[in-house]
């Protein structure tokens, strides 16, 4: 049973004439009809009472043609959902990534890709950097959003974000006293020390 076969038989079971669904399917009679004939022999039933005056269903016509119909919509549906693949616009994505990135870097990720491509699935992987890179070179991983990790041969590293560091110590520690210690920028504020660093630092 060919795909063409089953588009013809579609054609003449809503015409009801084999002149009117050949212009349909743009082709002569003749061919359509050595088609249809064909898929009578492959189902071993006939599928048309035909008449000089008049074209109509069998009851094996009447039973194969909602599933011809079914076939023909898969196969058209398989067809644009592999178009769709290709073009990247459906399919899985597994990202890995570090805890602080759930706070803002991944959300925001998130509800872009929904506006942007609704076709595509996420799958959310919690890791540490190093469990990342591992996963990736594995291929167990697609993405990663990862900090401060090394170069690693075989992956490629796109910086989405720089980041002050923040510590904050009690104002009478004695490090908080000591404006050398290398904590970067002093502010103090409610009794407490707050160290930033840039991330160039």
């Amino acid at each position: 049973m060919e795909l063409r076969q089953l588009r013809y038989f579609v054609a003449v079971a809503e015409e009801l004439h084999f002149g009117r669904a050949a212009a349909r399917l743009h082709i002569s009679q003749p061919p359509l009809t050595v088609h249809i004939k064909r898929l009578e022999q492959t189902v071993g039933a006939t599928l048309f009472d035909r008449t000089s005056r008049s074209v109509q269903l069998t009851a094996a016509g009447t039973s194969l043609y909602p599933r011809a119909l079914a076939i023909l919509d898969d196969v058209n549906r398989a067809s644009a959902e592999v178009g769709l693949v290709a073009e990247g616009q459906v399919g899985q994505v597994r990202l890995g990534f570090v805890s602080s990135a759930s706070y803002e870097v991944v959300p925001l990720a998130l509800r872009e890709m929904r506006e942007e491509h609704p076709g595509i699935s996420v799958d959310l992987e919690p890791l540490v950097t190093g469990e990342q890179l591992e996963a990736l070179m594995q291929h167990r991983l697609d993405l990663g959003v990862v900090r401060d990790a090394p170069l690693h041969p075989g992956l490629d590293f796109v910086t989405l974000r720089e980041e002050r560091i923040v510590a904050v110590v009690p104002a009478d520690w004695r490090i908080a006293l000591d404006e050398s210690a290398g904590l970067g920028t002093w502010k103090r504020c409610s009794g407490y020390v707050v160290a930033l660093w840039s991330a160039e630092e």
